[in-house]
Parts: structure tokens; C-alpha cells; sequence
């Protein structure tokens, strides 16, 4: 019986080199790299006022596209500023980047991902009661009650959180986005 399970097995490998089906090759050092586990050490760390991963403030437009590709869709304001996702429904759940007219960004998000965390431990699934206990209070709040959330800022850190206050959605009474811009700036606006 062992040597049956050897001749199928060789008459297979016969098979599969007849038909001209390439060898294996180990993955180039490319493959490797992209196929190798993230490194969690940077990749999901937010450092309000500078940046989330290896996305920072300030970063050129392309820098941003060779590191996460293609965005799955953008929107440009009059003014010229530009916002691009990597995310889209049904999950919603990925980085947005936002760039001021001249292409620089000025702007980096989180949304729906609880992988991505600041240092003091603030990621989506935190309740705004945390947020207050490891950040103190907020430097403004703003409720829009259209899209039923509640965006709390930090200026002077360059940091916001957005609560979701829609029940029907994951992350009710919870953080479900984060975002940094550059410390001090007007976030109202975002």
C-alpha cells in the first residue's frame, strides 16, 4: 500500500512536468517582504501631530500611493484639497488621507480598524469616557447629528477622536475613527 501512495505520487509529478507546469522557486526577496507578517511595531501605531505607520504629515501625495497603492476612491474640493480612502462600504474600515492643494498631507485617519492604536492605548472600540481619562479633556466637541457622531479635539496634540452615536452601527458609544493633522491646527474643519 506505501509503495501505491509513492507511484501515484510520482506519476502525478510526472504529470504535472509533462504538461509544463514551471517548477517551484522560492518568492523573490520582493514576495518575501510583502508577504511577510506586518511589522505591528510601527505599522498600527497613530503619533498625533506626525502620523499612523509610515504615513507622516507633510508626505508628498505618490509616497503615499507607493506605500498603500491605489486608493479606492477620492473626492477634491474646490479649493483644490484632495481626500482619498482605502476603504469602502460595506466594512468601511481603513486610512483616509487628506492633502491641501499644493498635494502635501496634512491630514491621515483611521476608520473602523481596532488594530490601529496611539501609544496610550486609544483605538476604535475605546469609550469617549477613556479617551477623557488618557488624554484629559478635549480642546473642542462637536456633535453632528446627521451623521450622528461626536468629533472630540485635540489641537494642541494634532489628534481627533470621532464617537459613533448611531446604534445601528458597530462602535455605538465607542471611538471609530481616529486622525492626526498637524498640532494646533483649526480641526473643525475636517
Amino acid at each position: 500500500m506505501q509503495m501505491s501512495r509513492v507511484a501515484r505520487a510520482l506519476g502525478c509529478l510526472v504529470v504535472l512536468v509533462v504538461m509544463g507546469v514551471p517548477a517551484w522557486r522560492p518568492p523573490s526577496a520582493r514576495a518575501q517582504s510583502a508577504a511577510a507578517p506586518p511589522d505591528k511595531s510601527t505599522q498600527y501605531i497613530i503619533t498625533p501631530g506626525r502620523g499612523i505607520g509610515a504615513l507622516r504629515l507633510g508626505t508628498r501625495m505618490q509616497d503615499v500611493i507607493a506605500i498603500l497603492g491605489a486608493p479606492a476612491s477620492t473626492w477634491t474640493f474646490l479649493d483644490g484639497r484632495r481626500v482619498y480612502r482605502w476603504f469602502q462600504p460595506p466594512a468601511n474600515s481603513g486610512i483616509g488621507v487628506g492633502t491641501d492643494a499644493t498635494g502635501l498631507v496634512d491630514r491621515i485617519w483611521v476608520l473602523n480598524d481596532p488594530h490601529y492604536g496611539t501609544t496610550a492605548g486609544i483605538h476604535a472600540g475605546t469609550t469617549e469616557e477613556q479617551v477623557v481619562r488618557m488624554m484629559g479633556r478635549p480642546t473642542g466637541s462637536v456633535v453632528d447629528a446627521g451623521l450622528h457622531l461626536r468629533k472630540m479635539f485635540y489641537a494642541a496634540e494634532g489628534v481627533w477622536f470621532s464617537v459613533q452615536l448611531d446604534q445601528r452601527y458597530a462602535y455605538y458609544n465607542q471611538v471609530f475613527e481616529i486622525g492626526v493633522t498637524a498640532p494646533a491646527e483649526s480641526l473643525v474643519r475636517r
